[in-house]
């Protein structure tokens, strides 16, 4: 009876360890911060604004639906975005940051800044409550 408690239990813990060293942890660094940056804006240039929601902070995405995210995106349709690029990162402290980023218009550059915000083990575009429909 011991052995097979045993065995259950050294079962239980090799598959503990097993599952913890598959999923990977996100840690809240530079070039994690920069790759979800590099994703959310190539969303934006796609214009592909489900995706963008889908970068936008768990906590805001609790206050806004998809659908009222991309009908307050759809209001800058006449600002077309052909390209970005990602001109500094400047940490507030370490899971906020601001994302400094041009991005190439058919007007020309325009240079603006992004808040993101580390939450729930991955970083996130930190939408801002102000800009939130109250209306879902």
């Amino acid at each position: 009876m011991n052995f097979i408690k045993n065995s259950i239990i050294i079962m239980t813990a090799a598959a503990l360890m097993i599952s913890c060293a598959v999923r990977k942890k996100i840690v809240p660094t530079r070039e994690t911060l920069e790759k979800r940056a590099q994703e959310y804006f190539s969303a934006k240039v796609e214009d592909d604004l489900s995706k963008m929601y889908r970068f936008i902070n768990p906590s805001s995405r609790k206050m806004i639906s998809e659908e009222s995210f991309v009908r307050q995106q759809k209001r800058y349709a006449g600002f077309i975005v052909k390209g970005f690029s990602i001109k500094e990162i400047t940490f507030t402290d370490p899971a906020n940051a601001m994302v400094d980023v041009i991005f190439t218009m058919e007007s020309g550059d325009v240079s603006t800044q992004f808040p993101f915000v580390f939450e729930d083990g991955n970083w996130y575009r930190n939408y801002p409550t102000y800009e939130i429909d109250k209306k879902k």
